[in-house]
């Protein structure tokens, strides 16, 4: 899905996912207590770049209309994510999402009738934060919710969107779990892109090193399923940007690119 008017500032990168925004976070954060959202949500851009040669895009929660209300002048509108903004996105996009995986342990978020109402499939995983590397039934779960859509919409294009709670670390580990152990990428392969498309690195390090030494590579590749984004992989194996000029942010431990 394509960028949105972003300032100057944040145009210096293509590492910016969509939707991307410089802004004082401290100007954030001083709506976030009258407005209830879940820790550091407002904090990261609501979704990032569909995975070239997969279908895979990656974003935070939405959150139910209600969050939205009674926020103050100070909140900028601009932050609201609600499900429907995601929809209109890909639309915009001529795209659309087909099915969307929900990794968070709770149901406050959102109403998934949000999804199925408008014919987008809803799978629910409850995944514990901090501890989906070892949580080997939903890795499975994943794997098979997956490879069971993609083989039953081959040709449509429509695009898989995963989300937990910011869209980054539970998210980016089952995604590249899955195109690790299923699609047969390498490990660094597969982390790189992730945190390319969705504009941060992955915070966790045990979920790194888990991928680096649990992960076999094609372990399940009876689960792969042939569609025409993958053909151009090769392409991207040559063009993807390395990014080792990567800083992390002390007070958020996130992640921005220097260049």
């Amino acid at each position: 899905m394509p960028k949105s008017t972003v300032p100057s500032a944040a145009k210096q990168s293509s590492h910016e996912s969509i939707l991307h925004r410089t802004k004082n976070r401290h100007a954030k954060r001083r709506v976030i207590n009258s407005c209830r959202f879940p820790d550091r949500w407002i904090d990261y851009d609501p979704v990032g770049k569909d995975m070239p040669g997969t279908r895979f895009v990656a974003f935070k929660t939405p959150l139910r209309h209600n969050y939205f209300l009674n926020c103050g002048k100070e909140f900028d509108v601009q932050n609201v994510f609600e499900t429907k903004n995601l929809v209109d996105m890909a639309n915009a996009a001529g795209k659309r999402i087909g099915l969307v995986i929900d990794l968070t342990a709770t149901e406050k978020y959102y109403d998934s009738r949000e999804w199925t109402d408008i014919g987008i499939e809803y799978e629910k995983i409850w995944c514990v934060g901090h501890h989906v590397s070892t949580q080997m039934d939903n890795i499975r779960k994943f794997h098979d919710i997956v490879s069971d859509f993609l083989s039953k919409h081959i040709s449509t294009g429509e695009l898989i969107g995963v989300h937990c709670t910011h869209g980054l670390n539970r998210t980016g580990y089952m995604i590249c779990r899955y195109l690790i152990e299923v699609d047969g990428w390498d490990v660094d392969k597969a982390i790189e892109q992730f945190e390319y498309c969705r504009g941060y690195k992955i915070e966790r390090k045990k979920y790194i090193d888990s991928l680096r030494n649990d992960c076999v590579k094609g372990l399940h590749a009876t689960l792969s399923v042939d569609y025409p984004e993958k053909s151009i992989n090769e392409i991207l194996d040559k063009r993807l940007p390395h990014l080792k000029n990567v800083l992390p942010c002390i007070e958020l431990n996130e992640f921005v690119a220097t260049n």
